[in-house]
């Protein structure tokens, strides 16, 4: 004769809580593992973006180096014939330039286009969602 078991195991009868634990466990799995991979894409954009702006910072140099050598040599060539009026040419020139770009800055900057509207309303819509 076998002895009863008295000790009942939860696992071969699943209910409710044990359904919900579950749940809650396969629940935590994903968003352990949307983290994870959310993190990793972070640290391989973050890379990529570091190379990126090195490598339009070196570029912005080469092409103010080039601009200055090039307005130096125009300077040089045209100073027999205008003179100090060659200086105030490419002053004023380069100034209406900078004066344009800075405009164009300034508008971007407050049209929003850095905000990232779009994204903030898909996060806030998942928040309203899940509570």
């Amino acid at each position: 004769m076998e002895p009863q078991q008295t000790v009942r195991d939860d696992e071969d009868k699943p209910g409710l809580i044990s359904g919900l634990v579950g749940v809650g466990r396969n629940l935590l799995g994903l968003v352990l593992n949307r983290m994870e991979l959310a993190m990793l894409e972070l640290s391989e954009l973050s890379v990529n973006a570091a190379k990126l702006v090195l490598i339009v910072a070196l570029a912005l140099t080469a092409l103010w180096f080039s601009i200055a050598f090039f307005t130096v040599l125009a300077v040089y060539l045209l100073w027999q014939f205008w003179g100090w009026k060659t200086l105030l040419f490419f002053g004023g020139f380069f100034g209406v330039i900078s004066a344009v770009l800075i405009w164009v800055a300034w508008r971007y900057l407050r049209e929003g286009k850095l905000a990232m509207p779009l994204t903030i309303s898909e996060l806030r819509q998942d928040r309203d969602t899940l509570l």
